[in-house]
């Protein structure tokens, strides 16, 4: 390791500790989504519900203009925000997150409860109905149908990358047909946060079965306040109102109060501003920095941004292949990269920096530490002169030429960083890095095989609001989503300690300690991307940005009415 890079860890270390733990003496929430150790049969319970809105109009169609072409719509084993977005419209969870502090609230569960620091029991709702389409035709929803959508989840198998969430649970008992007790190996601090994540949708084992799994987003079915009617992956489709949702309002009316929701995929970024500009849509979800300012300007619009996530972005090196088995050389690309031209440039000074953990305050870095972190501090002088000794020393001092492979699908994300990296390692180490893009399916197929030297990728992570999915996934020697190869028994050590650390103070420094020795390792070469939003026309009410990776992704709209 060079000495001024870990002289530099070594100040961050303590800074980035002291400063996480100052901001919460000084009345920041603590993350809601990892539990104090709690004692024996501590029960929580539904909160209190909220005044409703005032005035809610039912009836209408909502129209909303989304981004990606799906190829696999299985919200167990899909990576693509489509997914997630159509099984939570016609699905529910366990339990669900608050949109705002993302506290995990009840959902099928009334109320659940630690019974030891092994074993945790839910409570469902009674007499919830599936919707009347085949196979399921109405039945109600029991705590079978629970158990079978967790332990599918944790399949061992590659294509469930968030086996993880769910390994450590031993057994899955069903005592009758409202509870559910789930038995774990050792303590798990993220589960309740787990089990509360728009991917842990519960499915009916009886749809499985006959379609042999849930790819295709066209078979969707469940309990949630909306029925799939068409749905087409190149073209989106139709939601209509399910007149049997168990959810209800404040005032005990039942939801949801639309009647539809219109889910358009519009590939193409300016036809999909333009029509919502024109009224075609009443929100827009997945636009550049540049287009802005004109969505600012249109009459009764308002742009929601995208709180704070873990999704993580930038070049993924397979660490056990040349040049990149050196870390001297993975450390020289990321302290030569000029991460604020991004931001300046396409992005319009609408970015954000990535690090390991994506940036989450409540659990990493602050947006303030890492702009002093080397790689992101400014002026650049020093880095890249360290930059290309460390080049020099690994035994390139004229550089060398590789390929990294991205898609054209999210340029902001993938193809425009790609082009400033190229640029910059070529002007700086002469370092030259041929692109080679991918659409979308080859390129997450070629991801997941690892099969690439080098890539350009957005391993999003936004619905999670727990640094375990990153921390366990991306980095750990047996993470789904590891695409690296990368294989640290250190790092795997504070990774599983963090797992178990049900103090919300001791699992921080844990999950500090580990995201510092990811930096030590560098898989990545982490980059900025741009701020997230939505936006909406004013009518459109009730609707809430959150940190799912799409500006409403998270909500099932059941509670948003259209004031027109």
């Amino acid at each position: 390791m060079g000495s001024s890079f870990k002289l530099a860890i070594q100040v961050f270390s303590v800074g980035a500790a002291s400063g996480l733990l100052a901001a919460a003496c000084g009345g920041a929430a603590a993350p809601a989504a990892t539990p104090t150790k709690a004692p024996a049969a501590a029960a929580t319970t539904a909160p209190a519900a909220t005044k409703a809105p005032a005035g809610p109009k039912r009836g209408g169609t909502l129209r909303v203009a989304y981004t990606t072409v799906t190829q696999i719509a299985d919200p167990h084993t899909s990576t693509e925000w489509v997914a997630f977005d159509v099984w939570r419209l016609v699905s529910n969870g366990l339990l669900k997150e608050e949109q705002t502090t993302h506290k995990s609230l009840p959902d099928l569960a009334t109320s659940w409860r630690a019974l030891d620091d092994k074993t945790w029991e839910f409570k469902l709702n009674q007499g919830v109905k599936m919707q009347s389409k085949e196979p399921v035709n109405g039945r109600e929803v029991t705590s079978e149908d629970v158990k079978y959508s967790i332990q599918r989840i944790a399949t061992a198998k590659p294509e469930f990358v968030r086996a993880s969430w769910f390994a450590t649970v031993e057994s899955i008992d069903t005592p009758d047909k409202y509870t559910v007790v789930m038995k774990l190996k050792e303590p798990f601090a993220p589960l309740i946060s787990n089990l509360a994540a728009q991917q842990s949708a519960i499915v009916p084992r009886e749809v499985v079965e006959k379609q042999g799994d849930l790819k295709r987003p066209e078979i969707a079915v469940g309990m949630g306040p909306f029925v799939l009617e068409s749905f087409r992956l190149e073209q989106g489709g139709m939601f209509k109102r399910n007149p049997n949702y168990f959810g209800k309002d404040a005032s005990g009316a039942q939801l949801p109060y639309l009647d539809a929701i219109q889910y358009d995929i519009v590939e193409d970024a300016q036809t999909r501003v333009a029509a919502f500009r024109t009224g075609q849509y009443d929100i827009l979800i997945g636009f550049s920095a540049a287009d802005v300012p004109g969505i600012r300007g249109i009459p009764n619009v308002t742009l929601l941004p995208l709180s704070e996530s873990f999704s993580v972005a930038g070049m993924g090196m397979d660490v056990t292949k040349a040049p990149f088995s050196d870390i001297r050389v993975r450390r020289a690309l990321h302290l030569a990269l000029d991460r604020k031209e991004m931001i300046d440039t396409y992005m319009q000074g609408q970015g954000v920096l990535r690090s390991p953990l994506g940036r989450n305050p409540l659990w990493g870095q602050t947006g303030d530490q890492l702009a002093n972190w080397p790689g992101y501090r400014q002026p650049k002088d020093q880095d890249r002169a360290e930059a290309k000794r460390l080049l020099a020393e690994a035994g390139y001092p004229n550089g060398f030429k590789f390929e990294a492979v991205t898609t054209p699908l999210y340029p902001d994300h993938h193809i425009n960083p790609a082009l400033i990296m190229q640029r910059q390692w070529k002007d700086v180490l002469n370092v030259e890095m041929s692109i080679k893009q991918l659409d979308w399916g080859p390129f997450k197929s070629q991801e997941q095989g690892r099969q690439f030297l080098a890539e350009i990728t957005t391993l999003a992570a936004g619905a999670i609001v727990d640094p375990d999915s990153v921390l366990f996934n991306n980095y750990h020697t047996k993470g789904s989503r590891q695409y690296w190869r990368l294989s640290d028994p250190k790092l795997d050590q504070l990774i599983e300690a963090q797992r178990r650390a049900v103090d919300v103070e001791e699992r921080k420094k844990l999950v500090q300690d580990a995201e510092l020795r990811i930096w030590e390792l560098l898989p990545m070469i982490y980059q900025a991307i741009p701020q997230g939003s939505g936006a909406i026309y004013n009518y459109a009410k009730n609707l809430t940005s959150t940190n799912d990776g799409g500006a409403f992704g998270a909500t099932r709209f059941q509670q948003v009415w259209l004031d027109k």
